[in-house]
């Protein structure tokens, strides 16, 4: 094997590695608007209703109240949905997954419809 040979065979490993790493059925996006509800349920669960700018998410389930870090941060993202009701500021909240959509049925885990970062005022 030649080294040019060599280079162009590493070159297009790494263009498919990139390619790969990163599929287009896999969309980044936010979704902006007020918090519409926030509860809780007796196992710590913490709920939200979310009316976007172009959809709706009811009574999605954000995260759980435990003794560890994650629920620690599990606070911290209750007292934002709380200040965020309670003041009716937006929010914006990020997705990815391959609806690109800021609507889903109801009681739906968010980590599941691709939640990954937020909410952000």
């Amino acid at each position: 094997m030649t080294r040019t040979h060599s280079r162009l065979t590493a070159q297009a490993l790494l263009c498919a590695a990139v390619v790969l790493a990163n599929p287009a059925w896999a969309t980044q996006y936010s979704c902006t608007g007020k918090v519409d509800r926030v509860s809780m349920n007796p196992s710590g669960g913490v709920n939200a209703s979310f009316t976007f700018q172009s959809g709706t998410m009811a009574f999605q389930d954000v995260c759980t109240l435990t003794a560890d870090s994650a629920g620690a941060g599990c606070k911290g993202i209750l007292a934002m949905l709380l200040l965020a009701h309670q003041t009716q500021r937006d929010v914006i909240m990020w997705f990815d997954n391959s609806t690109g959509s800021c609507s889903t049925t109801a009681w739906k885990p968010l980590k599941d419809v691709g939640w990954y970062w937020g909410p952000s005022f």
